[in-house]
């Protein structure tokens, strides 16, 4: 996603929708079906060596692969706990989410269930200080535990 600071959660939302029901060639990884193509048929070795060489190039990387990586297990596994998400590159900030489970927490002195989703965080600290990333976690924390429905 391009731009997500200048869009609504709404259109944030239906553009995750548009790209998990894309199929075929509308599901690629690269701007270019032509290179995604030649890129797809060049040997590992070599794919290896251009992807080192492109991480070097941290405006490269910014301009074509932005500067938050988000990955998600929740699909995969519903056993809570924590994923440690891909730290490397130039990202600012990598972000790991898990599958939504219902666990017994504390709320007003009395144990209730509730969903809980483990969300995990690694910032660059060559581009984001620990000061500002706190801020944005607790924020981020506080728009999650708020009824999102309201964010709409």
């Amino acid at each position: 996603m391009r731009a997500i600071n200048e869009k609504t959660i709404r259109e944030i939302d239906e553009e995750i929708e548009v790209a998990k029901s894309a199929v075929g060639e509308e599901k690629t990884y690269m701007s270019s079906r032509l290179g995604q193509r030649i890129f797809s048929r060049l040997p590992r070795f070599l794919v290896v060596f251009l992807f080192r060489q492109i991480l070097k190039q941290h405006d490269l990387v910014k301009r074509f692969s932005g500067t938050v990586f988000v990955t998600s297990v929740s699909m995969l596994t519903n056993v809570p706990g924590y994923i440690i998400p891909y730290s490397g590159g130039p990202k600012a900030v990598s972000f790991a989410l898990g599958p939504v489970v219902k666990k017994p927490v504390v709320r007003n002195d009395t144990v209730v269930i509730r969903e809980i989703i483990n969300i995990t965080s690694i910032f660059n600290h060559d581009s984001v200080d620990g000061a500002p990333a706190a801020r944005f976690i607790n924020l981020l924390r506080k728009y999650i535990e708020q009824d999102f429905h309201s964010l709409l």
